[in-house]
């Protein structure tokens, strides 16, 4: 039978209470060196290992951090299209790791409003949402008092975001130091709030370049690519030579399509994605994107769900600046 506290206080002569609090290594608790030494002696002796549930049910402190993730990634076929969320569940369990915390994920009917119940339900005691849930869902967090940080496109009151203007509009930058002008947006539709905000990056930083186009003209949406194989089927002197796409797999479907159309990357067309997740070096050529800082991110909402644990009211989410990483997929526009 495995040993229990209570055998290693008896072994220790100390009380029940003491080897427990020697041995969650609790930061409030003050005892002699030597007593400290004869607890854990006694529990290495005894082969104790601490029961992380029983600690939980009889402190009240779960320590363990639930991630909202959307249901589809345990689709094999759906879920394919879903990497994103599966680096930012290793970016969280990595900050989570550093912490001493554990993580759960859930997977979540985005289109579904989680209730009060449903949160109690999970062995958690606090959260962070990697999507935009709804309004009513949030509700329900507040109401069962559990505290709740938003990663990246989520909504809510604690949000941890990139840079996405920022970002988009640096991909710009570097595609008109390279002479290019006649510049596309490939974008998700409706798309999140990520999307928005890159979309007016873009838009932005075209302006102050002078290449002022209407949305309509130079963001093509992903549910619109044979608008996209048109343009690319434009004479050399028409058809766009750079083109920013909201993500690195839509980058990948950009450098597919130009293939197709016979065109080189990035010797006729260049392409810029975000993100820099695990497909950016497996591309040929390996892609130009927007580093997605994920793992600051989940540092930063660690940090927020920490703050927030303890009953303070921290300021607003941080703002996670972003970098370009430049690869092969751009080069000088064409002449």
């Amino acid at each position: 039978m495995a040993a229990t506290i209570r055998d290693v206080a008896k072994a220790a002569s100390v009380s029940k209470s003491t080897a427990a609090y020697i041995l969650s290594s609790s930061p409030n608790f003050q005892t002699l060196p030597e007593t400290r030494k004869k607890v854990l002696e006694a529990a290495q002796a005894l082969g104790y290992r601490r029961n992380a549930i029983a600690v939980a049910l009889s402190s009240g402190q779960i320590n363990a951090i639930g991630v909202f993730l959307p249901l589809q990634m345990g689709d094999h076929e759906k879920g394919r299209s879903l990497l994103y969320f599966k680096e930012v569940l290793a970016a969280v369990a990595g900050a989570a790791a550093r912490r001493n915390l554990r993580i759960m994920p859930i997977l979540v009917d985005q289109s579904r409003t989680l209730t009060g119940q449903d949160l109690s339900d999970q062995w958690v005691d606090r959260l962070i949402v990697t999507f935009p849930a709804s309004p009513e869902t949030f509700a329900a967090l507040e109401a069962a008092n559990l505290p709740c940080v938003g990663f990246g496109s989520a909504s809510g009151r604690h949000t941890v975001e990139a840079d996405n203007r920022g970002g988009a509009a640096a991909a710009i930058d570097y595609l008109v130091s390279l002479g290019h002008q006649r510049i596309l947006h490939y974008s998700h539709d409706p798309g999140s709030t990520a999307n928005h905000q890159r979309r007016e990056g873009f838009l932005a930083a075209m302006d102050r370049h002078g290449l002022t186009v209407s949305a309509k003209q130079a963001i093509i949406p992903d549910n619109r690519r044979d608008e996209l194989r048109r343009r690319f089927g434009l004479p050399p002197g028409e058809r766009p030579t750079a083109v920013f796409a909201y993500a690195d797999a839509y980058a990948v479907q950009v450098m597919d399509i130009a293939h197709d159309a016979g065109l080189r990357v990035p010797q006729d067309i260049s392409v810029i994605g975000f993100d820099d997740g695990a497909v950016a070096v497996l591309t040929r050529p390996k892609l130009t994107t927007v580093v997605n800082p994920l793992e600051t991110m989940a540092d930063a909402c660690l940090d927020l769900l920490a703050a927030l644990h303890r009953g303070e009211e921290p300021p607003a989410g941080p703002l996670i600046p972003t970098t370009l990483t430049i690869r092969d997929s751009t080069a000088p526009a064409p002449p």
